[in-house]
């Protein structure tokens, strides 16, 4: 089904029958981020993440916060809005790394979102707010290679076969 045309055609699915698989790129404001949502609000069957997973993952601050207080290490992150601190960054000696808290893609990632001043990052807070309306997350900047990871196993005996890792050289030193 075209997204375009979910809403009217998962309204008349039939549930004993109907199984959406949630995938989508992970970007919040991406339409097809709301296939976990619609599928629930009609009773249909899912599989992959359910939406509530689906949003706390497309949230970068509220993630971080979950995965540190599980215990597994990621950088400290302040957070603003249109300019405002709401939660000011930790200090870091290398500089920041300002990012929008909800995008994804590279959206909102500026040759200038690498910053040494504060100030800066309130003023990407403030072009984020007007290009997107959404808040930046402030992390200490971390030198290293980009990579990515995805696991997509169709049988519960699938191993470590199915995990792909892949080093991203997007012509810059940026890591989202």
């Amino acid at each position: 089904v075209e997204l375009d045309d979910a809403v009217p055609v998962l309204a008349e699915a039939d549930p004993a029958t109907t199984l959406v698989w949630t995938l989508t790129d992970g970007i919040a404001y991406f339409r097809g981020g709301a296939s976990p949502a619609l599928a629930r609000l009609n009773g249909l069957r899912t599989i992959g993440a359910d939406d509530s997973l689906f949003a706390l993952c497309q949230d970068k601050f509220r993630c971080g916060a979950v995965l540190g207080a599980l215990g597994l290490p990621v950088p400290q992150a302040g957070l603003a809005r249109n300019g405002e601190w709401l939660v000011e960054p930790p200090a870091s000696p290398k500089g920041w790394f300002v990012k929008p808290k909800r995008l994804g893609a590279k959206i909102g990632i500026w040759p200038d979102s690498r910053i040494t001043d504060l100030g800066h990052a309130l003023e990407l807070s403030r072009r984020v707010f007007s290009h997107y309306r959404d808040d930046v997350v402030v992390q200490p900047y971390v030198a290293g290679r980009n990579v990515r990871a995805s696991f997509l196993g169709l049988k519960p005996e699938t191993g470590i076969e199915a995990l792909g890792i892949f080093f991203v050289d997007s012509g810059g030193d940026f890591q989202t």
